[in-house]
This record gives C-alpha cells, sequence and structure tokens, in this order.
C-alpha cells in the first residue's frame, strides 16, 4: 500500500502540500483514493445501464417477472439483482454487454491509469455462489466458493449490513485494489438457510452437467430467485395449526415426502396443499398416516415426474388399507380440486422434456385425476394464457388456430385480439374489441388506483400492448387525432413509458402539425445525447423556424451523436429492406432504425431535405 509523503503534492488534487491538507488529519492513501473512484464508476455504470437500456433490461426480465408473480415487498431486491447481472453478462445482440459498452464509450474519462486498468478488468466478472467465512471490523469479508472451495478477502463499503457468518452469499466479484470487490452488492442468506440452500443448489448443479463457473453464469437470475424465496419459505414449525393432529400430519408429509422423491419443492407443494385442505375443512384427524398416504397418491398424481406410486404400495408402506386411501385421496380431490386444476397447468408450462406435439398430446388428453367435474374459470385462464405465449413463439395458421383456442377458454385476453388483429381485414374493429374487454377485465376502480405505475403490474401488460397496437393502426389509417388521444392516455397510465408510446406520439402530432405539442415531448423526455433525441430536436426546428443558426448547431450536435443517419435522410444511402433487429448507440444499425421510422418526416418538406444535403458534415 503506497503512503503519500507530507511534503508531497495532496492527492486529492488540492494542489496544496499533503501535510497541509488531507494529511491534517487522517493518512490518505492512493488506495484509498483509488477505491472511491471504484464505488463511483460501479454508481456510473448502473446510472448508464438504466438510462440507455432500460427497455432491454425489462425485456430480457419479463418472462421472469410473469413466470414468477413476484410480491412487491421482493420485486425491487429481484430487480436490482437482475440488472447487476445483465451489465455484467448479458449480451446486448452485438457481442458486448452493457459493461463493454460503458467502458468504450467513458474509460478514458478516468484520469487514474490504475483506476483504468481495474475497471478495464471488470469485464472478466465472476457471479459467484459462496459461504461466508469472516467479517472483520471494517466489514470486510472471507468468503468460500462454494463448488470450487477457492478462498476470497472481499472488501465491502461500511455501509454494508453485518452479515450471518456461515451464511450464503450470492454476488458479482470484480477486482479492486489488492483484493476484490462486489459488483454492486451481494445478497446473502443468514446461516440456518444454508444447508437446505446449499443442498438445493447443489441437486442443481450436479444434473446441469456444467462447470460450476457455467452454471452460476447462466443460473444466475434462477439463484436469484432461490435466494429470495428460500428466504421468505414458511416452514410446518412456523405456521398456525388449529390442531396437533394438523401439525403431527404436516410433519409426517414432511419427512415421507423426501423419503420418496428427495426433491424440496415436491415438500412445500404438499405442505401448501395439506394447509389450504385443514383451512377449508378442518378435518377431524383419528389416523394421521392415512391422510399422509392420501396426500403423497394425489401429489404423485399430480405432478409430471411422479414415482409412479399405487395406492397398494402405500397401503403396504404405512400399514394402512388401499380402500381408505382411495377413500381418503377423493376427499382431499374434491376439497382442493381447483387448486389442483391451477397447479397442474402450471406444472405443464415447465414441461421442457416434452416436444410441441407431446405437449399438445398431453395437455389436451390427459386427464390426471379422471375427475368428471366441470373446468373452473380460473383453469380456463391458466390454459389460455399458456396457448397465448405459444401463440406468441408461433407463426401463421398455427398461431392463428392458438390465439382462437385461447379466446374460446377467455374471452376478456386482450392478447389473443392482438394476435388475431394480425390475420384480420378489419384490424382497427378487432383491436377495439380487445380494448373494451381488457377495460373490462381490470375494472374502473384498477383504473383510477394504479394510474401512473400501469406497466409495474404483470396483469396490465396485454390491455396496454393492444391500445398501442389500436392506435398504431389508427395512424396507418390516416386517424391520427384518435391514436394521439391513445398514446396520451398510455402515458397517463404509464408516464416511464416502458413502451416506447412518446416515440410514436411525436410523429403523430408532427403529422398533425401540433408542433408545440410536440415539442412537449421533446421537453418531457429529454433525450439529447441520443440519435432520436437529436434528430427529431432537429427536424422540429426546421419545420417550426426553418434554417437558422440554431438548426445549424443542432445538426452538428446530432451528426456528432451519428453520423450515419443523415445519409438514410437525404437519400444517398438507401434503407435497406430488412430492418436490424437490435442496434448499438451511434452505430449505423442505429441510423437505419431512425431512417425507416421518421423518412417520411423529413421528406414532407423538399427544402430541409436540400438544406441537409447542404450542410451534412462531409
Amino acid at each position: 500500500m503506497m503512503k503519500v509523503s507530507r511534503n508531497d503534492t495532496c492527492p486529492c488534487g488540492s494542489g496544496k502540500k499533503y501535510k497541509k491538507c488531507c494529511g491534517k488529519n487522517t493518512v490518505v492513501t492512493i488506495d484509498h483514493l483509488i477505491d472511491k473512484e471504484l464505488d463511483n464508476v460501479q454508481g456510473e455504470i448502473i446510472q448508464f445501464a438504466l438510462y440507455h437500456y432500460e427497455f432491454f433490461i425489462e425485456e430480457y426480465l419479463e418472462e421472469y417477472y410473469a413466470r414468477l408473480e413476484l410480491p412487491e415487498e421482493v420485486e425491487d431486491a429481484f430487480h436490482f439483482f437482475s440488472v447487476l447481472w445483465i451489465i455484467t453478462k448479458a449480451d446486448l445482440g452485438n457481442g458486448k454487454t452493457i459493461l463493454e459498452e460503458y467502458l468504450g464509450k467513458n474509460l478514458n474519462k478516468q484520469k487514474r491509469g490504475r483506476t483504468k486498468e481495474i475497471v478495464r478488468s471488470w469485464t472478466e466478472a465472476k457471479p459467484s455462489i459462496s459461504v461466508i467465512l469472516e467479517q472483520d471490523k471494517d466489514y470486510a469479508l472471507t468468503l468460500k466458493d462454494l463448488f470450487t472451495e477457492e478462498i476470497m478477502k472481499i472488501k465491502v463499503k461500511n455501509e454494508e449490513h453485518e452479515v450471518s457468518i456461515g451464511g450464503l452469499m450470492l454476488s458479482i466479484i470484480v477486482p479492486s485494489v489488492n483484493t476484490m470487490m462486489f459488483f454492486g452488492t451481494g445478497l446473502d442468506m443468514p446461516s440456518e438457510k444454508t444447508e437446505k440452500l446449499s443442498k438445493r443448489i447443489k441437486a442443481l448443479y450436479e444434473t446441469s452437467e456444467l462447470s460450476p463457473t457455467e452454471f452460476v453464469l447462466n443460473n444466475f437470475l434462477d439463484m436469484i430467485e432461490l435466494f429470495i424465496f428460500g428466504d421468505m419459505e414458511v416452514t410446518v414449525d412456523e405456521v398456525d395449526w388449529d390442531t396437533p393432529a394438523q401439525y403431527e400430519v404436516a410433519k409426517l408429509l414432511e419427512e415421507k415426502i423426501l423419503n420418496y422423491w428427495q426433491v424440496d419443492s415436491i415438500s412445500l407443494l404438499g405442505f401448501v396443499l395439506w394447509k389450504k385442505y385443514c383451512e377449508r375443512k378442518n378435518p377431524r384427524i383419528q389416523k394421521p398416516t392415512l391422510y399422509v398416504a392420501a396426500m403423497i397418491y394425489l401429489l404423485d398424481q399430480l405432478v409430471p415426474f411422479g414415482e409412479e406410486l399405487t395406492q397398494s404400495q402405500l397401503a403396504k408402506d404405512l400399514n394402512l388399507s388401499s380402500g381408505s386411501i382411495s377413500t381418503k385421496f377423493k376427499d382431499l380431490e374434491n376439497v382442493l380440486w381447483e387448486d389442483l386444476i391451477e397447479i397442474s397447468s402450471k406444472l405443464a408450462e415447465d414441461m421442457d422434456d416434452f416436444d410441441e406435439e407431446d405437449y399438445f398430446e398431453y395437455t389436451d388428453t390427459h386427464d390426471l385425476f379422471n375427475h368428471n367435474q366441470s373446468r373452473s374459470k380460473s383453469a380456463n385462464k391458466e390454459e389460455a394464457q399458456d396457448l397465448i405465449y405459444q401463440a406468441y413463439e408461433s407463426s401463421g395458421e398455427k398461431r392463428k388456430l392458438l390465439a382462437e383456442k385461447a379466446l374460446s377458454l377467455d374471452p376478456h385476453h386482450p392478447d389473443a385480439y392482438n394476435i388475431l388483429a394480425d390475420f384480420a381485414y378489419d384490424s382497427v374493429e378487432i383491436l377495439k374489441r380487445g380494448l373494451i374487454v381488457g377495460e373490462q377485465e381490470l375494472g374502473k376502480k384498477f383504473f383510477k388506483e394504479n394510474k401512473g405505475h400501469f406497466w409495474g403490474l404483470i396483469e396490465t401488460r396485454p390491455y396496454m400492448r393492444v391500445k398501442l397496437n389500436l392506435a398504431l393502426c389508427l395512424q396507418d389509417e390516416g386517424r391520427g387525432r384518435e391514436a394521439i388521444e391513445h398514446y396520451k392516455e398510455l402515458l397517463e397510465l404509464n408516464p416511464n413509458d416502458n413502451q416506447g408510446v412518446r416515440y410514436h406520439l411525436f410523429k403523430a402530432f408532427v403529422e398533425e402539425e401540433r408542433l408545440d405539442e410536440a415539442e412537449d415531448i421533446l421537453k418531457g423526455y429529454d433525450e439529447s445525447g441520443t440519435t432520436t433525441g437529436d434528430y427529431n430536436a432537429l427536424l422540429l426546428e426546421l419545420i417550426k423556424n426553418g434554417t437558422t443558426l440554431k438548426a445549424k448547431e443542432l445538426l452538428k450536435q446530432a451528426q456528432n451523436t451519428n453520423l450515419f443517419a443523415v445519409k438514410y435522410l437525404i437519400n444517398s444511402k438507401k434503407i435497406p429492406t430488412f430492418i436490424p433487429d437490435m442496434y448499438q448507440p451511434g452505430y449505423e444499425n442505429e441510423a437505419i432504425m431512425y431512417a425507416d421510422d421518421h423518412f417520411y418526416l423529413w421528406e414532407m418538406d423538399e427544402k430541409i431535405t436540400k438544406w441537409l444535403v447542404k450542410n451534412e458534415k462531409k
């Protein structure tokens, strides 16, 4: 560690001697300054990611949110730790991560060579699951890798909380000064959870056929889920049971399930179903093993990877009669019927080993419980949602048939109308129907209570999609005024604008010659320094005020942001037939995407095109 001499110039940059500056009160080291710089850089990287790649992050996480249905109390935590992984490891589609994009644009702003060197090495960030061995008085941690048993020293910010020695830590580790540090922070679990959680993680690892590093890297988001929901799990002993016999069944059930399956998730499922049954029926239990046997048989029928247990086998194992197990099983099935339908539908969504044809055969013909009871409304909704997911991943006639089948099960699903509108002669009418049923499904009270943060609620997204698609169709048909009202309502529901509505609204305002309102959009969502923001500001200035000095300055700024766009706007380069799916800020693929969306606005006035030709940077 390098110490600063008292007569040296102070490393803080004040220009004073160290003894008359920072050296008055404490010993400042270069390492200490670099640590602070590294903390600042991490903050800048996270802000860079959230500002420039919000849509990419939200789209990346959308399937997790849809699958997990996260409670509000853990959604922020899941999002934060997921973002850290996405920044360091997720491919943007151009072979680079968000971190690498940041380094390409901002690394040279760092003046200190050693800081640059350390930050550059963060591209080798290591996702890690570790056991916490020690925490010293400065909060620094000693960790042991769960798989390789490598020992690591981790420097931690002073404001970090104290951790549980022997607990588990999920983190992304990057180099620091003479040691390592977390990228962002780590997610820790208390020591009492370590044995159970480690067992689950290692079981997943052993079936993955991956190296430890590849396993943690490829499953990091699932590990976040496991850490968060592992911390939320309620045990049999923590639940209030109405009678000692109910508790006795729960404990015995937990033990017997692990004997048959060795899978914690089935144990949890059995526990939840038994608790629901007790709440609904409050049974008088004379023989606990009978309920245990019936529950195990029910679970074996429910899960797609069951052991194919027979009632006779269970009767023999638990010293019961098979007839008594059959009677109790039917009772459990009747009381829990709607829950079982819902669970079986969700389990079917995760049956990755089935190919598509097997899956359709399974969902259409396999009667898990041989029950003649009619399907519940919630079961229809579950199956309809599953069909919608499949439709979005399909194309052609199959996509249409899946959407139609979903609509027959759930006539109030806006996404079915979204899909069917692509096949309709009058798309607007189909989308209007979807909008109406979406509004009915959510209800007026829901709109009033949740206006302003709509997109954050998963159940609103089909409605938001159908409303945006309707607005786009109206705009394409020349019905700009109607489209504008829908765009404005979408922004009122979701001011953060995760759908990019503001870009369409800007174009609609320009088409309708409502230029002051178009300018309000640019001011309300300041995106100067981006291709869309800078070129739209230039376009608006040219339309409103003509070829002013301000327009020349705006052109210079726009070309500094993206030099390629002008070539496509003046038609010296042709917009290709196939438009890129992804773009990199400042690159030609971004210019193509902008020109494809906005070319018609630029060519409305021939004077603008001629001015661009004359003033473009050669």
